[in-house]
């Protein structure tokens, strides 16, 4: 572990969370967990790339996978989102994959 440790101080990257407060959400749509919350993260993720320098470049985002049908329905908003169907209309510079929260990998706890 002390290899990834050494790795992850060296290497130039920024961790940014999000989290979906569904009790707060449930006063706003009918179902908090709706794909659409998901796409709204990736474009406010967006807003703060410009102030990093990181506008241009490919940014890789995790998201923790749900259940199977939530899952279809997560991967082709955020496809329709990153290719440009999206309020800014325009190509966002992501790369999203899904992680199945049970797999316990290295650097995600």
């Amino acid at each position: 572990m002390g290899g990834l440790t050494t790795l992850m101080e060296r290497l130039p990257y920024t961790l940014i969370a999000v989290a979906i407060n569904r009790v707060r959400l449930n006063h706003h749509y009918a179902d908090p967990r709706h794909a659409v919350l998901p796409g709204a993260s990736l474009l406010f993720l967006n807003l703060s790339l410009p102030e990093r320098g990181e506008a241009e470049n490919l940014t890789y985002v995790l998201v923790e996978r749900g259940g199977a049908g939530k899952m279809k329905t997560l991967d082709l908003v955020s496809r329709r989102i990153c290719d440009g169907t999206n309020s800014y209309g325009q190509r966002l510079p992501f790369e999203v994959g899904f992680v199945n929260k049970k797999e316990k990998r290295q650097g995600m706890d």
